[in-house]
């Protein structure tokens, strides 16, 4: 049976799949009926992302929130620990841009604003998730998503307790591996084309990694506290989405905590072309950061 439009939208809102071809729009060509389906399937999800905040009092951003300014304090330490110091400022700035904090004023422009139907319906899924309306399908609550390049981070991020969170972090080293380095406007090379070369299976390994790690650094004022804050991580705060991989997750951590840069012991845990370097006795990366 044929489809009309307004299944097309209903199938559209509650699985956040979609029509390719917009046969069941009107129109003379493709692209007339793509325009016409897209604008369509657009207006509906933000008609019912409205319709199910209704009455529902959410979070604001901080007063005086500068998001550049906070994006780029969270992200500095990791930037200059992986990065050669020519290169740190556009890596720097191309990550703090990327933060974006969804919450009522801008939701519906991000919505409108998304490349692809799936993603646009799953970033109105999270946002209310974390509002705590009704959800689109069945879906997962989610503190945040990256699309392309894009960090997209809930309200909830300003709520979290738990002490080795940090989604911001996270989220900005999967961007390493997802960004080309003439992307942001850095020389590239055949064997140096990404920012940073991730194996595929530890990319999340390497993502969790720096965000426990980032915590650790932040927190700790000397090398004594971070190995007790890494034995309290151990003992009841390691993610459940790394538990498969918690005992080399662990490992990692440990030879980062011990390290002048830590950072760059993670790294050589979880790049693509790593060879044992993370327990090598000297790195020329433990050097001081200058």
């Amino acid at each position: 049976m044929a489809k009309t439009v307004q299944d097309e939208i209903d199938r559209y809102l509650a699985t956040g799949d979609n029509d390719f071809d917009y046969r069941a729009w009107p129109g003379d060509s493709f692209l007339e009926k793509a325009t016409r389906g897209r604008e369509d399937l657009r207006d509906a999800l933000v008609a019912e992302v409205k319709q199910r905040q209704t009455g529902i009092r959410t979070r604001r951003l901080p007063a005086g929130l500068d998001v550049l300014a906070y994006s780029r304090d969270k992200l500095a330490p990791m930037v200059r620990g992986l990065f050669p110091r020519v290169e740190r400022p556009v890596v720097l700035n191309a990550l703090a841009r990327s933060v974006v904090f969804v919450h009522r004023g801008n939701v519906a422009r991000l919505l409108q604003g998304m490349n692809f139907h799936r993603s646009a319906w799953e970033l109105a899924s999270l946002y209310l998730h974390n509002i705590g309306a009704d959800p689109l399908g069945d879906t997962q609550a989610i503190v945040g998503m990256g699309i392309e390049l894009t960090s997209y981070v809930s309200m909830a991020y300003f709520g979290q307790t738990r002490p080795f969170e940090d989604f911001v972090v996270h989220e900005a080293a999967h961007v390493f591996h997802n960004c080309k380095r003439r992307t942001i406007g850095l020389p590239s090379a055949r064997r140096k084309e990404w920012l940073l070369s991730i194996a595929y299976r530890k990319r999340e390994l390497f993502a969790y990694s720096c965000e426990a790690y980032s915590r650790i650094h932040a927190s700790a004022k000397s090398p004594e506290q971070r190995k007790e804050l890494l034995e309290e991580y151990r003992n009841g705060q390691v993610p459940y989405a790394v538990k498969d991989q918690e005992a080399e997750h662990i490992t990692i951590l440990e030879e980062a905590v011990a390290a002048r840069n830590g950072w760059k012991r993670i790294l050589a845990a979880c790049r693509e072309d790593c060879w044992g370097a993370l327990r090598a006795p000297t790195l020329a990366s433990d050097a001081p950061l200058d």
